[in-house]
């Protein structure tokens, strides 16, 4: 257990054997009343009910808790990896102040002195506890790797680009005015100039063969 900050495997088998002794009779009690006034509401009618359904709850609340702890009194320990979601007080049962820690998916009742140790929402930590009571063993933080070595991928050089856009082809390079570009405009190195067809004047293109007189005419 030296990889734990807090480590006390002693106090939480001690507190799995109290749940089991404590919450047992309790269940015990409360289901035998939802039975005996079931028996009652059957052939009578009025209040009966109400009975029924007030110690048909406390059955099941005390049932959750003796069952769980029953269960865990052969069970192994498990370990729970996460991150902090949520830490709170509340009154347990209108007499017992409850503190709880939220780790993933499950909840944690822990002592003033642990809870107070424990990290703020957000954090993550690693627990070593029982699988249905939650009864917690050990608990360490776990630490966060430095920013440097977080991969910044929101300034990446190479933004993605949408689905179904078109992509932009990069601007020419600008080429300088000289005699294969005299007005400086832009072309790709290596690329031949292109020359534009010759123009052939009146003057030097042949006449017709039948002359200046047209169709008919004399030569």
């Amino acid at each position: 257990m030296a990889d734990f900050a807090y480590s006390d495997p002693a106090r939480a088998r001690r507190n799995v054997i109290r749940g089991a002794i404590l919450w047992t009779p309790f269940f015990v009690l409360f289901a035998a009343l939802a039975v005996s006034s079931l028996v009652r509401a059957l052939d009578e009618s009025g209040t009966v009910w109400v009975t029924f359904a007030l110690t048909g709850l406390l059955a099941l609340v005390t049932g959750d808790s003796a069952f769980a702890a029953l269960r865990d009194l052969f069970a192994e320990p498990i370990e729970t990896e996460g991150e902090i979601s949520r830490k709170w007080i509340r009154s347990d049962l209108f007499i017992m102040r409850g503190r709880y820690v939220l780790v993933g998916t499950r909840a944690f009742r822990l002592r003033k002195t642990i809870f107070q140790a424990m990290p703020e929402v957000g954090r993550r930590v690693r627990c070593l506890h029982y699988p249905h009571s939650n009864a917690l063993m050990s608990w360490s933080a776990v630490e966060e790797p430095p920013a440097a070595f977080r991969p910044q991928f929101e300034q990446s050089a190479f933004p993605a680009r949408p689905v179904g856009q078109a992509q932009v082809e990069p601007p020419p390079l600008d080429r300088p005015a000289g005699p294969e570009h005299p007005e400086g405009t832009s072309a790709v190195a290596g690329d031949a100039p292109t020359e534009a067809p010759p123009f052939e004047s009146a003057e030097e293109s042949e006449p017709p063969p039948w002359g200046s007189g047209g169709i008919g005419g004399s030569p």
